[in-house]
């Protein structure tokens, strides 16, 4: 049994996340899409997060493969599916989980120009995270 005002933080790889409240909201962060990772061995082959993912709401800070796949029937709160990013702040609430965000670069190099990147900052049991996901 949880405390009232405690919350789980499972780590999923990459940059995906899920946020868990003792309410029972369930937010996740940058879901990977399946086969996204041939470079990494760290990487689960599977989200695991059952079928149909049991899941508040999600937030995709960019549109690359490994950060935006959007499992169906899941709402995108705050969904990065173009090439620009909103960049008015916002502050919004899922369940007891406070969301924010605003607007940083993605890292670019030399051969691609740099593309707006969704940085959220999560309020939840009194704890403040900070999901840069690819900042630069």
């Amino acid at each position: 049994m949880r405390n009232k005002n405690s919350f789980q933080l499972q780590y999923l790889g990459c940059s995906a996340f899920v946020i868990s409240d003792s309410d029972g909201t369930s937010l996740a962060v940058d879901l990977w899409t399946k086969g996204a990772f041939p470079y990494a061995r760290d990487t689960p082959e599977d989200l695991g997060l059952g079928e149909p993912p049991s899941l508040s709401a999600l937030l995709v800070s960019h549109n690359h493969k490994d950060h935006s796949f959007v499992p169906p029937g899941v709402p995108v709160i705050y969904g990065v599916q173009s090439r620009k990013v909103d960049d008015t702040p916002c502050l919004c609430q899922v369940g007891n989980i406070t969301v924010g965000k605003f607007s940083s670069q993605h890292f670019a190099t030399d051969v691609k120009r740099p593309k707006l990147n969704a940085v959220f900052v999560l309020s939840v049991a009194g704890v403040k995270i900070v999901h840069l996901a690819e900042a630069g």
